[in-house]
Parts: structure tokens; C-alpha cells; sequence
């Protein structure tokens, strides 16, 4: 029989064994018992203790493993769809992440959102981990550095794997879709030795081609998605009071390019006032971005060096050992956690199916003697590559006290290292490619001789410089201690505290890869430059029980987003470093059952102050005019108002239903600060009144099932989820959005006995086609009318955006209606 409770609510719901197994600890022992008493609870640990998550005064959205199967949940995306206040964007396929909690958008920077699996901070992309080895996931909102550090500036998204049990058993799942979608799904889990030695295992296969890989488009592989996971656990217990956990994990992805698309110069449909070489207007977009298919270039761009039509591989190897002692009444705790992510991609970013090469106008033209005229030209094909490393270290070591008593406290250490080391294929730039741009300079300053009158043209700016950028190394290291008190004020009214104090240092080096050794700084120093950060991040909360059923709470919090650098090409043009953002969020929550546990009803309320927002900016707005890169920059200062609501409703009247659903509000504004491209853009830098890109005002989602009963052995849950976002502006311009979308998915679950389930499920039935996101880029087609001489238009470059013209907005296509099964046997 289904629960009454559905966990993809702020709210209590189903709770599978495992889900009572601590993140930070071993099994309870009185899981089965606490499971017969109340079969409607969740175990979260999103204050690094188990608690109900109906009595911990955050507002953390949950999901348990048998949540993601009924609901049909199979990646991040699709849990924030049914989570108010977290939109996950996906505009570069499976790539870099850009989860938003609470409005908190970045552009091309960091997320303040930070991902522990298994108490381990990960800080590779998780948009191809195994849904079918997590036993509970939970978004916790709000500023959360205090007890999870580094990053929680906005939130955390805490996963529990599939854990080792006592008892043999496991799941086997096959799911077959449209766009040949083939994934395979198994764990199996068990003792090996009762009582003391126990093992889970999982593996994943998945292989998806995409409906945007058809012939017409000029790149072969855009959209596929491709990945093999294999992990496992084993639990020891050494002694009736220590527990070991180590678990290692292996995934390796192959990806095709991710779909873009491209409005150009064009369709710009309004001349705002600024612009510096347009008579004082700059061509810009207003309203909603329309879409038509993707069609990234192919060859001869991109070449197969990771196969045909680029994209992405990578390999992430994750390994952590969790150790908990009972040290009397007192419990310590430790983590040690190591990942390893490999990254290549090879892309064409500009969205455009064009195999040639964009020569982009810097200054000029100007005549040279009688004969001549100079320009200055770069080459822009928009052809971008990785060949990356990342390794991250992570240790924590943290002393509880008893937590059944009026006063509980907790003192803890942490270090956090991450090591990025940056480069590029080599073997990604082919003597073909060379020739072409070479040659397209050549035409270019043909055309613009021509036009004005010259034999010949030439390019003032030097000769190309065609080789590879330099690689780059960064290592971030974060020491940190936190601790916390709590009391119990009354036996109904709990006070606690919490504080982190953070030590940052970042290290950039850049190696100058023709000449060996370090590269150097504008001033002739080693280009070795150093940073540190120092942070204070406290949380108070005061939590009251009106009644078992009625929770009010009130909290303040205090986080941070690193500052950091901006890599080699932010140091030359005078952008090198950025300061941290932080954060002051208040909020006022009610978590409620009424009518004997029929319905559950939970709001918060939240107030943010953001200080030293950082947002990406344009160098060649910002007056470096030889490039077209963005660096992050400190901008100001923003407000954001926000209310959260859910509940669900199952009727003792009509047993098997359950409806509910989730709405969010977030307004969000500047209050002071400017921006270059602001400037260019209105001729008035300041930002004042602007909202935050990248968040919707608006996000609903609903639902509805019922499952009926025909037999002992056989019952049908009969499911519907809808989810709605309100459109988004691409940039703090506020000009160009993406529209308001409305998906709609449906799903039908025939159970077999206790063991065989077989699910047929329709995705996007409302068959949405609004971009998945928009960004503001460039037009470097050919001939796009952004650069005329004379009143001849330039068809071999065009004319650079931070100069005023060659404007564009790139947009992400999401996938259509689609249909699926899956069959899965548990034993």
C-alpha cells in the first residue's frame, strides 16, 4: 500500500530501511521497530544527526530510493522540478553544473551550492550520477556553512548511498525509451560475515541517443549521453561500538556535443541607448528567446580527437572511509574522502552550422598612405577545449555529545584541498583549421580595403597568435573548525547555535608552455600568485513544538562564497582576483500534520541580504579590447524576499490517493552596484532595481496518485506530475528571457506480488519547447550585417559585441514529449 506521505514535499514520507541508516554512522539498531511505529517518517541528516524531517527546523526537501522510482526520478534535474526554491540549470549538457537555491544565480562562476555524498564535499558534476545508488537525497536551503563549510553559501545537496545491510538482497532494473534510451540498473547487498562484515555493490549502465541526432544536422552527435558506473561498500564493525564504512565508485561518460542554438545579430529587436561605434544605440533582444533545432558545427572545426562531432569524456573515481566510535555517551565521528574527475571536451560553442571561421573587428579601419588601410582583426571560431584534472582531499574529524539531553554540543576540524589543473588538446588544433582562419583574415581585409578605396589591407594588430593557451594550475586549500551548542529552554522551545570559522588559500600558476617554467605577469614577476580568505559563519535557531504535530521555527544565517581568480587571461587585462560573496539570510518556518496525519502543510519564509554579488562581465566591455572572455567580477550589493509552500493531502476516505504540491516565490533586486555592459548597454552602469538572471519569480509543481488494489498479488499506482517555472532573464540587463515552461509527466506502475514491478511513463507530454536556459553571447556568423564599410557589409568578419554590434543570444533546447518503460524485480 503507498504511503500517505509523499517525500518529494518539505514533509514526512515513505522511509525504506536504508533510509534509517546515518550518513555518518552505522545502522540503527532499532530501524525495524522504528519503521513498525511510523512508516510515514524520512531520516534526514541535515544537521549531521539523524532527525525527522517533519522536527528539524530547515526547510530541506527529501527523497527516498523508493521516492526516485515511483516518481520517476532519474538525475538532478527532475528533483529540482519538484523542489521549491531549487532550479538546476543544464544549458551545457552534462558538464558544469548551475544549481540556484533560493535565487542565489551565478552566470559562468561558481555555485554557492556544494554536493557531500557520503559526508564527502564532491566538486565534480553530478549530472550523470547513479540515481539507482542513492538511499535518500536531500536539498537543504539556506545558508548551511556553518555545519557543511566550504561553499553552503546558498545550500547543500546531501546524498546517502545505497548502504550495507544484514540481510541479503537487491533490485535489478531495465528501462527502455524512445531515442534508443537503454538503462540498466543493479545493487545487490548482504553479509558477508553476520553481524560484522557487510557489502552493497552497484552498476549502472546508460545509453541515450538523443532525437537531436538526426541527419540533417551537421554535427553527429549532438545530444547523446553515454555512461558506466560501477561502486561499492563494505561495513565493518570491528567492535560493538566502532563502525567502519569504505566505499569506492567509478564512472566514466562519453557525451556527444550538447545542443545549442543561436538568435543572432538579425533578429536583435531593439536599440537601447549606449553603444560606442553605432550612433549611440547597441542592438540588443527583448522578450522571450524562440527556439528552433540545434546545429553546432561539425567538421571541419571540430575534429575526431574524442570522437565524431566533439563532446565530452570524462572519468570521476570517488573513495571515502567514514569511521564512527562510541566513546561512552559521546560519539566521535571521521571522514576521509578522495575524488579524482579527468576531464576532455572538445566543442563548437557559437550554435551556429557554419563551417567557417569568424574574424572579429577590433579597431579600425584607418587610412595607411594612399594605398593602404589598417584593421585590426582576431580570429574567433569558437571552437573551446579541455583537457582537464581535478583531485579534491577532503578530512573531518567531530566529537558529539549525548543528544538526548537538555544541553547538546559539537566541536569539529575540517580540511578541504582541491587541485585544478587546466589545459587544452593539443592535438585539437588542426592545420586545417589554421589555414582557414588565415585565410579568412585575408578576405576580410580585402573586402575592407575595397570598400574603402585601397589596393590591399592590413592587419595593424600583428599576426595571429594561433597556439595553445598555457596551462594552468590551482590549488584551493580550506581549513576550517566549527561547533554548536543547543538547549533546551522548556521541554517545548530549543535554542541553538552554530559557528565555523574558515581559512582559505588559493595558489594560481600558470606555465609558460613554448619557454618551460612559470609564465610571467605583466611586470616581469613568475606568474605565482596567492590568495587567502578568511570567513565567520554563524547560525542561530530557535525552534518551538506547539504541539507533536506543529513546528514553528525562526533562524539566522550567515554564509560565504569563496573569492577566487580569474586565470591567466583576468591578470593580463587587469581582473586577476575577486573578493568573496556572503550572505545574512532570515527566515520563519511552520512545519505541520493536521487531521490525524490526512494532510501536511509546511511555509517558510525567508529574507536574504546579499554583499559583493559576483557576477560574470564582459572584458571587452570592461575596455579590454582585444577579447572577447568574461572574468567575475564584485558588483554590488542584492535583496531577495522568498516564500516557500507544499503540503500534500491523502484522504482516510479514499485510501491509495495522495495529491499535493509546491509553490515558490522569489523576488530579487539590486540595491546597489553597476556593471560595464549595464553601461554600454542603457549608457547608465548602475544595477539599482535590476533582478538576479538565471531565477525564476515563480515555481510550482503538483501531483496526484492512486493506487488500487486488485489483488493480494497484483496493484496499479496510477501517477501525474506537473511543474511549472516562470520565464528568466538571461542577464542583469533583465531584457532577453527564456519564457515560462509547463511539463507535464504521467506514469502508470503495475506491481507483481511484493518482488516485480514493470512502469510506463510519458515525459514533457505537454510537449514544451522553451530553452532549458539562455545566455548572452556573440554572433560571429559571417556576413551577419554587424559590421558594413561604406555601406558594404563585411562578409568575411564581423563586428566584435564589446564594440557595440555582433550581439547574440545563445539558447539550450530541451527534449520533447517522450516515452519510456521500466522493469524492475527486487530479491
Amino acid at each position: 500500500m503507498r504511503t500517505l506521505i509523499r517525500g518529494a514535499l518539505l514533509a514526512a514520507t515513505v522511509m525504506t530501511p536504508g533510509a534509517l541508516l546515518a550518513q555518518d554512522g552505522g545502522a540503527n539498531p532499532d530501524a525495524e521497530a522504528a519503521e513498525e511505529q511510523n512508516s510515514n517518517l524520512i531520516i534526514v541528516t541535515a544537521r549531521k544527526t539523524e532527525e525527522s524531517i517533519q522536527d528539524v527546523p530547515i526547510a530541506v526537501t527529501a527523497f527516498t530510493s523508493e521516492d526516485l522510482f515511483e516518481q520517476g526520478i532519474q538525475n538532478i534535474e527532475e528533483i529540482s522540478r519538484r523542489t521549491p526554491g531549487f532550479i538546476f540549470d543544464t544549458p551545457f549538457g552534462r558538464q558544469f553544473d548551475r544549481p540556484i537555491i533560493r535565487g542565489q544565480a551565478n552566470i559562468l562562476g561558481d555555485s554557492g551550492v556544494s554536493v557531500f555524498i557520503d559526508n564527502v564535499n564532491v566538486t565534480q558534476s553530478i549530472r550523470s550520477l547513479n540515481f539507482g545508488d542513492i538511499d535518500t537525497i536531500e536539498i537543504i536551503k539556506g545558508p548551511q556553512s556553518a555545519l557543511f563549510g566550504r561553499n553552503t553559501y546558498s545550500g547543500a545537496i546531501n546524498i546517502t548511498t545505497r548502504q550495507p545491510t544484514n540481510d541479503f538482497g537487491g533490485t535489478l532494473s531495465v528501462e527502455v525509451g524512445e531515442d534508443d534510451l537503454y538503462e540498466i540498473l543493479g545493487n545487490v547487498r548482504g553479509p558477508i560475515i553476520d553481524d560484522k562484515v557487510f557489502f552493497s555493490i552497484s552498476a549502472r549502465y546508460y545509453d541515450f541517443e538523443s532525437e537531436f541526432d538526426i541527419p540533417s544536422n551537421a554535427n553527429p552527435s549532438v545530444g547523446n549521453e553515454s555512461s558506466y558506473t560501477v561502486s561499492g561498500t563494505l561495513e565493518v564493525r570491528p567492535t560493538p561500538t566502532w563502525t567502519s564504512k569504505i566505499r569506492l565508485s567509478y564512472n566514466e561518460d562519453d557525451d556527444g556535443h550538447f545542443p545549442i542554438g543561436l538568435l543572432g545579430f538579425p533578429d536583435l529587436n531593439v536599440n537601447v541607448p549606449g553603444g560606442i561605434d553605432l550612433g549611440g544605440v547597441q542592438p540588443f533582444f527583448q522578450g522571450v528567446v524562440p527556439t528552433v533545432a540545434p546545429n553546432p558545427s561539425g567538421a571541419p572545426q571540430i575534429p575526431n580527437v574524442i570522437g565524431e562531432g566533439g563532446g565530452l569524456e570524462r572519468e570521476e573515481f570517488f573513495a571515502s572511509l567514514n569511521n564512527e566510535f562510541e566513546l561512552g555517551e559521546y560519539t566521535l565521528v571521521s571522514t576521509l574522502g578522495y575524488t579524482r574527475e579527468r576531464f576532455r571536451d572538445l566543442l563548437d560553442s557559437d550554435g551556429q552550422a557554419t563551417t567557417q571561421f569568424g574574424i572579429a573587428r577590433i579597431f579600425g579601419p584607418f587610412p595607411a598612405g594612399p594605398v593602404a588601410v589598417g584593421v585590426g582583426l582576431i580570429p574567433f571560431d569558437f571552437t573551446t577545449n579541455d583537457d582537464d584534472l581535478q583531485q579534491t582531499y577532503v578530512a573531518e574529524i567531530r566529537l558529539d555529545s549525548p543528544q538526548d539531553r537538555p544541553f547538546r554540543w559539537r566541536v569539529g576540524g575540517y580540511y578541504f584541498r582541491n587541485e585544478q589543473n587546466d589545459d587544452v588538446l593539443l592535438d585539437a588544433f588542426t592545420p586545417e583549421r589554421e589555414a582557414a582562419l588565415l585565410a579568412n583574415e585575408a578576405a576580410a581585409l580585402q573586402e575592407i580595403a575595397a570598400a574603402f578605396g585601397g589596393l590591399f589591407g592590413f592587419n595593424a594588430a600583428g599576426p595571429f597568435d594561433l597556439s595553445p593557451d598555457d596551462p594552468e594550475e590551482l590549488i584551493i586549500e580550506n581549513y576550517s573548525a566549527f561547533g554548536s551548542v543547543a538547549f533546551d529552554l522548556t521541554d517545548r522551545l530549543t535554542a541553538t547555535a552554530e559557528l565555523r570559522y574558515a581559512d582559505e588559500n588559493l595558489r594560481l600558476r600558470v606555465f609558460d608552455r613554448a619557454g618551460g617554467g612559470l609564465a610571467t605577469l605583466s611586470d616581469g614577476s613568475p606568474f605565482d600568485v596567492r590568495e587567502s580568505f578568511g570567513a565567520l559563519t554563524p547560525r542561530f535557531i530557535l525552534d518551538f513544538e506547539a504541539t507533536p504535530d506543529n513546528l514553528l521555527y525562526a533562524s539566522a544565517a550567515r554564509g560565504t562564497k569563496p573569492g577566487g581568480f580569474n586565470g591567466a587571461q583576468g591578470f593580463q587585462f587587469g581582473f586577476g582576483t575577486f573578493d568573496e560573496e556572503s550572505v545574512w539570510q532570515f527566515e520563519l518556518g511552520s512545519k505541520n500534520v493536521f487531521m490525524d496525519g490526512q494532510l501536511v502543510f509546511n511555509a517558510a519564509g525567508f529574507f536574504s541580504a546579499l554583499e559583493d554579488y559576483q557576477l560574470t562581465q564582459n572584458l571587452a566591455a570592461l575596455g579590454a579590447n582585444s577579447t572577447t572572455g568574461s572574468v567575475t567580477a564584485n558588483l554590488g550589493d542584492v535583496d531577495i524576499f522568498g516564500l516557500e509552500l507544499d503540503g500534500v493531502f491523502s484522504p482516510a476516505a479514499l485510501p491509495g490517493l495522495s495529491i499535493g504540491g509546491t509553490y515558490a516565490w522569489t523576488d530579487t533586486n539590486f540595491t546597489s552596484g553597476a556593471e560595464a555592459t549595464q553601461g554600454l548597454v542603457f549608457g547608465d552602469d548602475s544595477l539599482v532595481g535590476q533582478e538576479l538572471p538565471r531565477q525564476a519569480r515563480h515555481q510550482a509543481s503538483f501531483f496526484a496518485d492512486y493506487e488500487a488494489e486488485f489483488s493480494d498479488n497484483f496493484s496499479t499506482i496510477f501517477s501525474v506530475n506537473g511543474n511549472y517555472l516562470s520565464s528568466r532573464f538571461a542577464q542583469v540587463q533583465n531584457l532577453a528571457e527564456t519564457g515560462s515552461s509547463f511539463e507535464l509527466d504521467a506514469r502508470i506502475t503495475f506491481n507483481f506480488g511484493e518482488y516485480v514491478s514493470l512502469a510506463v511513463y510519458g515525459k514533457n507530454l505537454t510537449n514544451e519547447d522553451a530553452p532549458l536556459g539562455v545566455l548572452r553571447f556573440i554572433d560571429p556568423t559571417n556576413g551577419n550585417g554587424s559590421l558594413s564599410v561604406n555601406g558594404t557589409v563585411i562578409q568575411n568578419a564581423f563586428q566584435l559585441a564589446g564594440a557595440g554590434q555582433s550581439r547574440g543570444f545563445q539558447y539550450n533546447n530541451r527534449l520533447s514529449r517522450r516515452f519510456g518503460a521500466i522493469l524492475r524485480v527486487q530479491y
